[in-house]
């Protein structure tokens, strides 16, 4: 029995072909042939021949497997089927177009016609719908998804191989495994090898297409594809807690907000105390694809020198002098590192070669300590407190301290050895001021105390109180602002205090 099938898209491309059998016997009736004389056949031929002009075609309609019933005109059906696919492509002429279900018609030859052409095009119309065809890409026995066609699931597979090899090390890949004869060799890496460069590339699981169909909204373009591949779903994964870990840097890293990080963690309150070791759940990309890249490596590395520290009684502390320079030393290493999705997953070092040793520096530093003299090492002027105000530009002027406030105790100290060499009221909004020389090119000035412990050309020891905190002269509340001075220069006493 002739079948049509009439699946075939606008665009060109061949529909699916299989066979159906239909039982029982060509003709609704039969011919009844007389036996006997040379009459009786005559009347047979008379009624073959009228048997034959009452025959008609009808054609039983299928979609998919599905039987949908008769009609009497095929060209409906087909009219039917092709408006919908011209209809798509007119719409959007990018893509091509099939039907959902094959659409199959098996004509047969009947004496008496049993149709219902308006119900078979009402249940064909539920039945199909339009498709854009596509590629279909797998990995493994999973869809992941669907792009446009053949060339660009071509492309995925490209760009996702790109993010973690350069074409030329790509090039250079392909280029090596040819033998003399232009055949591949083993991709598996050879121990043994040395030389730089990609010794093996090896995806996790098999990367598949077909030929499919999809919905318009189900295809993705390339660069979305190439992610999804990369990175895949998030999934639920354990991370165990380090050292000076919150959980607010926990979720920055998962990329997650904090209301998602409580929901992972419910027993967790949000100013809950971690402790290193403790388990968080967290949530992290698991990728559906990865490209596994072994290759050798070499680079050179710098060797740190030693530092070698003598003391001499003869020199003050805080001074230092060099005795011999110090150099850093070179090394050679080749190693064999493999990579996933371009994160080290294993290294090795395959062979090392010390190219200059380092050279050790060598300094003298001063021990003698002389009461009027710092050491230059500042300590903190305050009894706690915080900065509140750092040098620089501030309500368009320049700062020329940091502010201190926030104290448990109101004392004032020397920040280093020194000699007090002001100390009083100063009548350019200073207030209560005092000023000590540390003798070693450093100069400390502690200003807007409320009162003053020391006198001018006193020797003070770091550490000492030489005043109350205060809000004398031009001052905007309690506090105390310092300032640093070396060799005659400004500097920020933040670069010098603990």
């Amino acid at each position: 029995m002739n079948k049509i099938n009439i699946n075939s898209a606008i665009t060109g491309f061949a529909s699916k072909t299989f066979t159906r059998f239909t039982k029982g016997a060509l003709f609704a009736g039969a011919i009844a042939l007389a036996l006997g004389t040379g009459s009786h056949h005559a009347s047979a031929a008379n009624g073959q021949m009228a048997a034959s002009n009452n025959i008609q075609t009808i054609y039983h309609v299928y979609a998919g497997e599905n039987p949908l019933g008769t009609v009497n005109d095929k060209s409906e059906i087909n009219k039917l089927t092709s408006d919908m696919l011209a209809k798509a492509k007119e719409k959007d002429p990018d893509y091509d177009y099939v039907l959902s279900q094959d659409v199959t018609l098996i004509p047969e030859k009947v004496f008496q016609a049993s149709t219902n052409d308006k119900e078979v095009i009402t249940k064909l119309k539920d039945a199909i719908k339009v498709r854009v065809k596509a590629a279909e890409i797998k990995v493994g026995d999973q869809t992941v998804g669907f792009v446009k066609d053949q060339k660009a699931a071509d492309k995925v597979l490209q760009k996702f191989k790109e993010q973690y090899i350069s074409e030329k090390a790509m090039k250079k890949f392909e280029e090596q495994k040819k033998d003399s004869d232009g055949e591949s060799k083993n991709d598996k890496p050879n121990s043994d090898q040395l030389e730089d460069g990609i010794l093996s590339i090896e995806l996790s699981d098999d990367f598949n297409t077909q030929e499919s169909k999809t919905t318009r909204d189900k295809l993705s373009r390339v660069d979305d594809m190439v992610d999804l591949l990369s990175h895949g779903n998030l999934v639920k994964d354990e991370y165990n807690v380090k050292e000076g870990d919150a959980l607010s840097n926990i979720a920055d890293h998962f990329n997650l907000s904090m209301d998602e990080l409580h929901n992972l963690n419910p027993k967790i309150k949000e100013d809950g105390i971690l402790h290193v070791g403790d388990t968080i759940i967290v949530k992290k990309p698991k990728p559906y694809l990865k490209i596994k890249v072994v290759k050798n490596e070499t680079r050179e590395y710098k060797i740190d020198f030693d530092r070698d520290v003598k003391k001499n009684d003869d020199m003050y502390k805080g001074d230092e002098k060099v005795l011999q320079k110090g150099k850093t030393g070179k090394r050679r290493v080749t190693s064999r590192i493999i990579l996933e999705n371009g994160h080290i997953a294993d290294k090795k070092t395959l062979k090392e070669k010390i190219l200059s040793e380092p050279k050790k520096e060598i300094i003298e530093k001063g021990t003698r300590v002389v009461p009027s003299r710092g050491s230059g090492q500042l300590a903190w002027p305050a009894v706690g407190g915080v900065i509140t105000s750092k040098m620089g530009k501030r309500w368009g002027e320049f700062h020329k301290g940091i502010d201190i406030s926030g104290v448990t105790d109101r004392s004032i100290l020397a920040a280093d050895n020194g000699t007090v060499t002001s100390a009083g009221w100063d009548d350019g909004g200073y207030g209560n001021r005092v000023v000590i020389n540390h003798n070693n090119g450093m100069k400390t000035t502690y200003n807007h105390m409320a009162s003053i412990t020391v006198h001018k050309g006193q020797v003070v020891k770091k550490g000492q109180q030489v005043g109350i905190m205060g809000s004398t002269g031009d001052s905007t509340g309690r506090h105390l602002h310092f300032e640093v001075y070396k060799d005659g220069n400004l500097v920020n006493p933040e670069n010098y205090l603990p």
